[in-house]
């Protein structure tokens, strides 16, 4: 039922546990280190069907792994090029006029 006993088995001999145990041993306290670790567990209680609690938490660690993971800067954001911001406004702009264009009824009686 609901107080479902769960438990959680490491293999220390695999490479994800070796690597967490490395970063933990370099420094008890990284960030690397927690977020692998909440990333083992989460990714073991869906494997297992059950749901996570805290869905944004998550999306935030697994970003952070990601950027890790491929050397992307943890402050990068998302910049839009001036041409593609231009190019959303004129489609705004042509979206509404064609809206106006749908809503304008032919009300001639014959």
């Amino acid at each position: 039922g609901g107080n479902q006993k769960k438990i959680l088995e490491l293999n220390p001999f695999h490479p994800i546990i070796q690597e967490l145990n490395r970063l933990y041993k370099e420094d008890a306290e990284s960030d690397a280190a927690l977020d692998l670790a909440n990333a083992l567990y989460d990714t073991a209680l869906l494997r297992s069907g059950f749901s996570l609690k805290d869905t944004t938490q998550f999306s935030d660690r697994m970003d952070k792994l990601l950027r890790r993971s491929y050397n992307i800067d943890m402050d990068a954001t998302v910049e839009i090029p001036e041409e593609f911001d231009a190019e959303e406004e004129e489609e705004k702009v042509e979206e509404e006029g064609e809206e106006a264009e749908e809503e304008v009824v032919d009300e001639t009686v014959e």
